[in-house]
């Protein structure tokens, strides 16, 4: 074999290595990442449940609580469970500072609750599975308990802050569409 075969021969040994290794890198990263995502949502779900524990237990022992309950230096307005997805969540009282990266938080109420969340699996992430006739049910902290159906999904861009607050339903759940341009909606009587 000649000095020039070798050589390329060499060169595209090296350059089949390289890429050999760039790959394993990307999917190393790419499972760190995954890895980082699984374990996040387990511990936010986890604080999720102990707080709904701590809602469940103050809720029952004062219900003639004022608007909402501080637990953990953080005000919570109730609890929603959507029994479909076995999914209970703390609702924090408004989505102001850090509250939307602890929870999913109250974005208004003009005589119906709108709640928005994070696309993840400790927050609305889940909510995509839902379907229409699906049940919401709304604990507050007076002790109040409030049964909702789906009636219906909608997308809607950010800016439509209009159409988020403003409609006849009694409870409406947002989070980040697929794309993060978007809004999924969902309308509960």
């Amino acid at each position: 074999m000649s000095t020039v075969a070798h050589n390329k021969l060499r060169k595209r040994h090296f350059v089949s290595t390289a890429l050999t290794a760039i790959g394993i890198a990307i999917a190393l990263i790419g499972l760190g990442v995954y890895i980082c995502r699984r374990l996040e949502n387990f511990f936010e779900l986890q604080a999720s449940s102990r707080v709904v524990g701590l809602l469940t237990e103050a809720i029952s022992s004062t219900p003639d609580a004022d608007g909402s309950l501080t637990i953990d230096n953080k005000e919570y307005i109730g609890i929603i469970e959507l029994p479909s997805l076995n999914l209970t969540l703390p609702v924090l009282a408004s989505c102001e500072g850090d509250n939307l990266e602890k929870g999913i938080c109250l974005y208004s109420s003009n005589g119906n609750y709108v709640i928005g969340g994070h696309n993840r699996d400790s927050q609305f992430g889940p909510i995509y599975d839902l379907k229409i006739n699906d049940k919401l049910i709304f604990y507050d902290i007076h002790s109040n308990k409030k049964e909702y159906t789906l009636a219906k999904t909608e997308i809607l861009l950010p800016e439509d802050v209009e159409k988020f607050t403003t409609n006849e339903y009694g409870i409406t759940l947002f989070t980040c569409y697929w794309d993060n341009h978007q809004r999924y909606v969902l309308r509960f009587n």
